[in-house]
């Protein structure tokens, strides 16, 4: 695992315990708040996981 993906891991299960969310949820809500931009990006819409 890269020091990417690890910071990236980290960072997804400190929101899964401020939120109580299982990791499988959080990005759910994520993937639900993506939008795709037209020079390929994506943004995601402010929101609160829970």
């Amino acid at each position: 695992m890269s020091e990417r993906d690890a910071a990236t891991s980290r960072r997804v299960r400190a929101l899964c315990r401020q939120t109580g969310a299982t990791p499988g949820q959080l990005l759910s809500q994520l993937a639900e708040h993506a939008r795709p931009g037209e020079d390929g990006t994506v943004a995601v819409e402010p929101f609160t996981p829970g």
